[in-house]
């Protein structure tokens, strides 16, 4: 409660005093029925102006979310698959000619290798495709000089390389293959050769079986105790 001069003092200045509770009364609360005609609008505009701006910044934010996503679909994606395996074939044939039934037979490393289109939307020009030993240095293309292969979303291109022992040697340290497309881009996967697959065909070209395969000693000292 206010002091009796105090309360005086504050009326004499215009302010609102209770004279019973002493208590100053808010005079700053103002109802929507106080405001006139012109206050009601600058509120209702100065609402709808930061609706407004809350709208425009999402669409904004859309519009760039929608730009990303087209440049994503439009983006141009190869992905490279390699596997490995054993082929049997006529002695002195190449491996695309047909299997032999019987008589003399060479078996050869194949490197099969698939560049396939991984785009959502975009088409893919592959150029070129070829391995590379990363020790030897020596490299054989898999394409060869024909036109660009066009490649839809989804679609793959099929090459393959028959390795004998001789060119085995010479990716021993591992390889590099390249998928070149029209635009420049490149797509590299790296590995080595699949010490089974070529087990097995040194077994088959020395016996001319595949099993059972060559049992091969531990030469590891016995460290197990004995009896």
């Amino acid at each position: 409660m206010l002091a009796p001069g105090r309360i005086a003092s504050m009326q004499s200045s215009g302010a609102a005093v209770d004279s019973r509770t002493g208590m100053i009364e808010d005079q700053h609360v103002i109802g929507l029925d106080q405001l006139t005609t012109a206050q009601v609008a600058l509120l209702v505009s100065g609402a709808a102006g930061a609706v407004g701006l809350f709208g425009a910044i999402n669409a904004y934010r859309a519009l760039r979310w929608q730009r990303r996503r087209d440049a994503e679909r439009r983006k141009v994606k190869v992905r490279l698959e390699v596997a490995q395996h054993l082929i049997v074939i006529p002695r002195g044939q190449s491996g695309d000619e047909q299997l032999a039934v019987a008589g003399p037979f060479q078996a050869l490393h194949r490197i099969a290798v698939s560049v396939i289109n991984n785009s959502e939307e975009a088409v893919a020009y592959v150029r070129d495709v070829g391995i590379m030993g990363t020790a030897s240095r020596r490299g054989r293309r898999l394409l060869g000089d024909s036109d660009d292969v066009r490649l839809e979303s989804g679609q793959r291109l099929a090459r393959h390389l028959d390795l004998d022992e001789e060119d085995v040697a010479a990716f021993d340290g591992g390889w590099a293959i390249t998928a070149e497309l029209a635009t420049g881009q490149r797509e590299i996967a790296t590995g080595t050769i699949d010490a089974e697959v070529s087990e097995m065909v040194d077994q088959l070209n020395k016996t001319g079986k595949l099993w059972p395969m060559p049992v091969v000693p531990d030469s590891r000292p016995d460290t197990s105790d004995g009896p």
